[in-house]
């Protein structure tokens, strides 16, 4: 930046400027050093040679041209086939004939004369729609704006031949429009009332039609021509903020000061009057047609549309006075800067009119809003900034329909010398205001400020909560992309520090937190024995030919790197244990990185990753030795190979050290209490499903989306169906953990009904309730049992016989077939289905809510992904058999024969089914099957 720095110099050639960057210092020139070509910086949309694509100078050339552009906009228009199906289909098509072209053409070889003829070339009701081309429209900004060519001090002489011989003299020291204006003001500005009262007889009374863009283009290029009349007018009068020195031959007689203003005064009659209803018309429908709505494409698309619409609003205003300023134009001015200010993503160029003119407008007219504001009122002031809140929020239009807000809240000053342009609310003990006061209150700046307003950098803030887009880094977040999608959101910041930041969406019951600094620390390390396979116990030998493979080829890195470091628990392994819990430590920073689980019976190993989320650590399935026995949807590689796969990896999938690479840097998204999709009664975290990868069956991550509770409970809502079954994740205290034959906590999943869900939870909500009245010591007259309020003994109901219920109304617990005991009926059951199905894709559910006896029936087993499922009920013999939901009268056979297990020698992926009659029939399931080349 320093280098950058210009500096003047005044030498007897006259000014030069020098740039500092060196080596070496040398003097900036308007143009380049020979051998660099010369062009302009921006090129101009009215250059005839490049509309036509030929060499135009004169209008002889025009004459000589073949076909003429046509400016040709896409149309959507729907058309039959020849079903009858309407089929929307973009066709082109042109905006203005031949004729016209050669028209417009021909005036733009004129350039000290075209800015009244081409103005009045559109200013028809003809040619007023074909304005919707983009180049049309710019094509008229170059001709309006564009200063064109300039006028030199030494030039300054009139020509004496028509047309002139010298081109140089047609030119003009400060811009073409500023000429028409001073010296023929009636051409150009009536063509410009005429252009805007036809956009006006365009509009159709809603935000949707086509017809809107043309419009807002109409108004925009008056607006802008209403600048210049304005800065004309100041420069006649001498009023003008900066300039008090006499601009160079620009000379503005009584007469034509006297038609400027005229015309200014019928140009803003219309700007602020029909043009301002119409716009504010169009924000009003966009924002209602949104409340109460949950489409997040319909909210995002008609909040772009108010804010196109409030950055028009705010151009009609860009000239007021100080004593011009009324209640409606500050409200105006206020509520479109706040809204922009909460709602639009800036640098993103998504609007027409370019964002550095509304910080310009924003310069010139804060110091005259700021007095203004102070000026006013009691009650004119809390209306002002009410309509800003209501409007910002979402919760109300600009304008109260019939009554005004008589419960306005009271707003008051902010105290300070670096407070001047804030507002806030007053505190609920003088909420209201009376129609006796009048005299604005101040208050001293506090942390404890509820709403303020702050007109110095248009913000408004909820508790120290400033309200803005939702920043790319969070919005680009996985989990907050599963949740809200892509769509643009505001947020209010309530907590920024140096590891998280914490931000509200407005209007949509949601929190997210952003940590977004990586986790420093490791999980603790609870084990404290180092594995060593040649010290291990004889009850743990069985561990060293299943573990050791494994270990060998992930954890042991080439030398000079020292392994991995491989912990077990103090207590050696029981006899009957199935199950070895082992941990990894980082070999120099120590704390738990992995954890390992080694399968006695089933000759597998599980590798779980230890990962940072929310600073809270969660294990996630990584790796498994065998996918089939995996909760984890894991998929062995399918690619070449080049040699084959040992034993013990036929089935292996995941890769122990590809696992989570976010370090911590996470988005937690929690969800309020009264979120209508919440039903636990307390605020809900979202659970994404990489920290449930082996706790949870694969399959029900496709069906349900997990949010903990403030108990840390876990629950699984439907994502379709709203009134589906509620998947309950609960940790349990546990004597023994299957296999592991120590106490622990383990997760217990039960599958809910709806109903039965929703009841328990208001249950709950009021047992909650109860206790903390209790705790309050307020008294709570209970009923004593079997009694009447009169103190007499209610007579007894008589016993009502419960239809038993189906097996979709009643609450089922999930097995955890992977745990099952050796030589069980559900690890046999396990070793059956598995031939069709992976673990991941396969729930087994019972009624009975006691597993750890051991003793219960399978009641429904589900294989979701192959769309079967299979219930226990007994046959006709009385014997408890494995039926399937899906094929009548089929069970899961036991019966074999020589001749049956030869046939089914070559297909391992089947089920042998019989029926009442002993009729054996085969289910294979539906695969792809994929068989990986290795080379030779």
């Amino acid at each position: 930046q320093a280098q950058a720095q210009l500096n003047w110099a005044l030498t007897p050639k006259g000014y030069f400027v020098f740039s500092t960057l060196v080596p070496p210092r040398f003097p900036m020139t308007c143009r380049p050093r020979p051998g660099i070509p010369f062009g302009h910086r921006f090129e101009t949309f009215a250059d005839p040679s490049k509309l036509t694509g030929h060499t135009v100078r004169t209008e002889d050339d025009v004459l000589h041209i073949k076909n003429l552009p046509g400016f040709p906009v896409t149309e959507i228009r729907r058309i039959k086939d020849e079903k009858g199906n309407v089929q929307e289909k973009k066709v082109p098509r042109v905006v203005i004939g031949q004729k016209d072209s050669e028209l417009l053409m021909s005036y733009l070889t004129v350039p000290y004369m075209r800015v009244p003829l081409v103005i009045s070339f559109f200013a028809t009701e003809d040619r007023i729609h074909s304005l919707r081309s983009e180049q049309l429209r710019n094509l008229l900004d170059s001709v309006m704006f564009e200063p064109g060519a300039y006028l030199p001090m030494n030039m300054n002489t009139e020509p004496k031949f028509v047309p002139t011989r010298n081109e140089q003299l047609l030119a003009t020291p400060y811009g073409s429009l500023i000429n028409e204006l001073h010296r023929s003001p009636d051409a150009v500005l009536q063509s410009v009332l005429k252009l805007l009262e036809l956009a006006l007889d365009l509009d159709t009374g809603t935000f949707k039609a086509s017809t809107v863009d043309i419009i807002l283009y109409i108004v925009r290029l008056c607006c802008r021509v209403d600048n210049y009349i304005d800065f004309m007018i100041e420069i006649a009068k001498g009023t003008h903020e900066s300039i008090r020195t006499p601009l160079r031959d620009v000379h503005v007689t009584p007469t034509t000061l006297a038609k400027l203003e005229a015309y200014q005064a019928s140009l803003r009659k219309l700007l602020r009057g029909k043009v301002h209803m119409t716009v504010e018309g169009y924000i009003t429908q966009a924002m209602r047609e949104i409340e109460g709505k949950g489409d997040d494409e319909v909210v995002d698309r008609n909040t772009k549309v108010a804010c196109r619409m409030h950055t028009h609003l705010l151009l009609l205003y860009r000239n007021v006075p100080l004593k011009d300023l009324n209640p409606d134009i500050a409200s105006t001015l206020l509520c479109g800067f706040i809204f922009l200010t909460i709602r639009h993503t800036w640098n993103l160029n998504l609007l027409e009119i370019p964002e550095w003119e509304l910080y310009e407008l924003l310069q010139v007219m804060r110091r005259r809003l700021i007095a203004y504001t102070r000026s006013l009122d009691q009650q004119p002031l809390n209306q002002l900034m009410e309509a800003a809140v209501r409007v910002s929020t979402g919760t109300g239009m600009r304008k109260l329909v019939g009554k005004a807000d008589t419960k306005a809240r009271n707003w008051a000053y902010i105290n300070g010398d670096r407070s001047l342009g804030r507002f806030t609310v007053l505190t609920a003990q003088s909420r209201f205001y009376t129609l006796k006061e009048s005299k604005v209150k101040a208050v001293d700046d506090t942390k404890d400020l509820g709403v303020e307003i702050d007109w110095q950098i248009i913000q408004l803030t909820l508790r120290t909560s400033h309200l803005k887009a939702l920043s790319k880094a969070i919005a680009a977040n996985q989990d907050v992309t599963l949740i809200f999608g892509t769509k643009s959101m505001q947020a209010a910041t309530i907590q920024n520090a140096e590891n998280r930041e914490w931000v509200r969406l407005v209007g949509r019951q949601h929190d997210i937190q952003h940590w977004k600094t990586p986790d420093p620390r490791l999980a603790e390390q609870e084990l404290m024995r180092e594995y060593d396979p040649t010290e291990l116990e004889k009850t743990e030998h069985w561990i060293v030919p299943i573990w050791e493979p494994v270990r060998r080829k992930f954890f042991i890195p080439p030398p000079p790197n020292p392994p991995i470091p491989i912990w077990m628990p103090e207590k050696p392994l029981e006899e009957n244990a199935e199950v070895c819990y082992m941990t990894a430590s980082h070999p120099k920073l120590g704390g738990t990185i992995k954890e390992i689980y080694v399968f006695k019976t089933l000759q597998i190993v599980e590798i779980y990753d230890v990962m940072s989320y929310g600073r809270r650590f969660y294990r996630s399935l990584v790796y498994s030795t065998n996918a089939r026995y995996a909760l984890r949807d894991l998929q062995p590689p399918t690619g070449q190979r080049r040699q084959m796969w040992v034993s013990w990896g036929r089935h292996e999938a995941g890769n122990p050290w590809q696992g989570d690479q976010s370090r911590g840097v996470s988005c937690v998204v929690t969800r309020h209490r009264d979120y209508s999709g919440n039903l636990s009664n307390t605020e809900e975290q979202l659970i994404p499903e990489r920290l449930l990868y082996g706790i949870v069956p694969h399959c029900l991550f496709e069906t349900h989306r997990f949010w903990q509770d403030a108990n840390d409970n876990i629950h699984g809502y439907p994502i379709q169906d709203e009134k589906g079954p509620i998947i309950c994740v609960d940790w349990k205290s546990m004597r023994k953990v299957g296999g592991l034959e120590e106490p622990g906590v383990c997760a217990k999943i039960t599958r809910v009904p709806y109903k039965i869900f929703k009841e328990r939870m208001k249950a709950m909500e009021k047992l909650d309730a109860m206790e903390k009245k209790l705790v309050l010591g307020r008294s709570i007259s209970l009923d004593r049992g079997g009694e009447s309020k009169d103190g007499k003994v209610a007579p007894e109901a008589a016993p009502v016989e419960e239809k038993e219920k189906s097996i979709d109304e009643v609450e089922l617990t999930l097995v955890n077939m992977l745990y099952a005991p050796p030589k069980s009926k559900i690890f046999n059951m396990f070793k059956t289905l598995k031939r069709i199905e992976k673990l991941s894709y396969m729930c087994c559910w019972t009624r009975s809510t006691d597993l750890e006896a051991g003793d219960f029936d399978i009641d429904l087993v589900e294989c979701p992904r192959l769309k079967l499922s299979f219930v226990g009920r007994k046959d006709h013999k009385g014997k408890t058999q494995l039926y399937s939901v899906d094929h009548s009268d089929l069970y899961v056979s036991n019966e074999r024969s020589m001749l049956t297990c030869s046939l089914l020698r070559g297909i391992p992926h089947s089920l042998l089914m019989q029926n009442a009659n002993g009729e054996i029939k085969i289910l294979v399931p539906c695969v792809d099957p994929v068989r990986p080349p290795i080379q030779s």
